[in-house]
């Protein structure tokens, strides 16, 4: 009978010690994890906890979670744990600023209608038509909203950049001022043709950064610094700038400005060049190029035969290799999927782009961020400088870009977009030029450079990333990432040097190597009996046109 009531009373007080223990664990131990993941996905990164620590006001963070309606999908069930874990981890290294509310909005309840009251979208959800909330709304002291109106585990990458920006962006007092100078007219401007009299109207992308930022537009030659509350210069189709220009932004680069640029080999879209043929349509940024560590391959266009838009030519459908396509489906490597700017993008589309490469001696450090495949080639830009309509000349290059034998997948790749960073040297040694009417003190050099430098200005307009609908009145539907691109360099740019450290922290999914490796085999032959039909059916055109003749 002893031993028995000592056994009785050994498991009453292992009982008893095992729940102690778990409720100490889930208290004092709340926030104490291993990771072991081989990218450390699970650990805050040191930009994440600059941003937490530098917070001055309390942040409200609202996760609306319908946890029932969830259970019938186990892999969102699994990300939501490690959402709802990570913004744990954010109350806790932010030392009270954040407080973390879990909320299940269950249906017809104050608690659902709060959710829709912040936009937070629900999904039809199981047979029942149960609605799925699954979203963040945080509020600052002055009721700012910033929301993520559904989570989506395919972007799970990119989770810690979303909610740290996000939290950011409620820190801020104000939208980022950006300022933009152009040779382009995207805020409109005369009648591009002579006997018109309706004006150019003002590109799209102009609204798409006026939704995100405070958007100031220079005009004419620069003879002064740049305003000091500018954070970043967006240069677009930077032509034939004057020196006091190139020195203004050679000083607001130098003073910790960053900046976003589009220079281009060949620019459909430059007027002055449409309207007189001898007139050059390239652009480039000058002696800052050298300084800034970059240099754009001369005369020279690129074009990818695996890459080409279809066209029209009188009655045949040709590809169009200066025309581009750059699809993450067809060769996952034409997007960096280390830099936040463009991990995820599926489609942009690009016209008689230039190549970006490192110049020699460069102190910065040159990131790849669109690329095109292996395939592709240049040609120089003199083919196209007397042409009166591009398109016409496509039977003429074709020949250029046309593979001979199957192309090395380890072969060069063209850089059509790239992120420059480190430390710059002033690209004028000897001083302000003459005209220059700044005053203070001029500049050296910085050791915390940051631009990113897209080698094609056409790409910003609406032609290549809007289609037009008709539903209850003309639309324009987004058909590609190119806006996406732009508003995401800049947004990442406005941010502080915390989120500028920030990248693609890996994919939380491990990846079915094998599996990948077969399709990309698969892909690539396909890819090669596509090409060898084409040649075959313009054998066939070519004959059937000798019959009928």
């Amino acid at each position: 009978m002893g031993n028995k009531l000592i056994s009785l009373l050994s498991l009453l007080v292992a009982l008893a010690l095992f729940v102690a223990i778990n409720l100490f664990a889930g208290t004092s131990l709340r926030f104490w994890r291993l990771d072991l993941t081989e990218q450390e996905l699970f650990t805050l990164s040191d930009g994440t906890r600059g941003i937490l620590g530098n917070l001055d006001e309390p942040i409200v963070m609202r996760l609306f979670y319908s946890e029932e309606a969830a259970g019938e999908f186990p892999a969102l069930v699994t990300f939501a744990r490690r959402v709802r874990e990570l913004l744990e981890e954010f109350e806790a290294v932010a030392d009270g600023q954040i407080v973390l509310q879990v909320i299940d909005p269950e249906a017809y309840s104050e608690e659902e209608e709060l959710a829709l009251s912040y936009g937070i979208r629900g999904e039809m959800a199981g047979p029942g038509g149960e609605m799925l909330f699954f979203g963040l709304a945080a509020t600052n002291s002055v009721d700012d909203l910033e929301t993520i109106r559904a989570f989506d585990p395919s972007q799970a990458r990119f989770l810690e950049y979303e909610l740290a920006k996000l939290v950011l962006d409620l820190s801020l007092e104000s939208r980022p001022k950006v300022a933009v100078l152009s040779a382009l007219p995207l805020e409109g401007g005369p009648p591009a043709n002579p006997y018109s009299r309706q004006p150019t109207p003002p590109w799209q992308i102009a609204s798409v950064l006026r939704e995100s930022f405070e958007v100031e537009f220079l005009s004419g030659d620069l003879t002064g610094p740049i305003d000091e509350e500018v954070e970043v210069l967006i240069l677009v189709h930077p032509k034939e700038f004057s020196a006091t220009t190139l020195f203004a932004i050679d000083q607001f680069a130098l003073r910790g400005g960053k900046v976003c640029a589009f220079i281009d080999a060949f620019c459909f879209f430059d007027q002055a060049g449409q309207q007189q043929q001898m007139v050059s349509k390239t652009s480039d940024l000058g002696p800052l190029m050298g300084t800034w560590g970059l240099e754009l391959e001369p005369t020279s266009v690129v074009g990818d035969i695996q890459l080409a838009q279809t066209i029209r030519v009188r009655n045949d459908l040709l590809p169009f290799p200066l025309w581009m396509e750059v699809n993450a489906q067809r060769d996952e490597a034409v997007f960096s999927s280390e830099d936040v700017v463009t991990a995820g993008m599926g489609l942009v589309t690009v016209l008689c782009p230039g190549a970006l490469r490192a110049a020699a001696e460069a102190t910065t450090t040159f990131e790849p961020l669109i690329r095109t495949t292996p395939a592709a080639r240049v040609i120089d830009t003199v083919q196209l400088q007397f042409v009166p309509d591009l398109i016409s000349i496509a039977p003429q290059i074709l020949p250029n870009f046309m593979l001979q034998g199957e192309v090395d997948p380890q072969g060069e790749r063209k850089v059509l977009a790239a992120r420059l960073s480190g430390p710059i040297a002033s690209a004028f040694p000897a001083g302000a030029p003459e005209g220059w009417e700044g005053e203070g003190e001029v500049l050296t050099g910085a050791e915390d450079f940051n631009a990113i430098v897209v080698a094609d200005a056409d790409f910003l307009h609406e032609q290549f990333w809007t289609r037009t609908e008709q539903a209850g009145g003309m639309l324009l539907r987004r058909a590609n990432d190119n806006p996406v691109v732009v508003v995401n360099a800049v947004e990442n740019l406005t941010g502080s040097d915390d989120l500028l450290s920030l990248r693609s922290r890996g994919v939380f999914r491990r990846p079915f190597e094998k599996k990948e490796e077969i399709a990309k085999e698969a892909q690539d032959r396909w890819l090669a009996k596509d090409q060898e039909l084409q040649v075959e059916e313009q054998a066939l055109q070519g004959e059937i046109m000798e019959l009928q003749k």
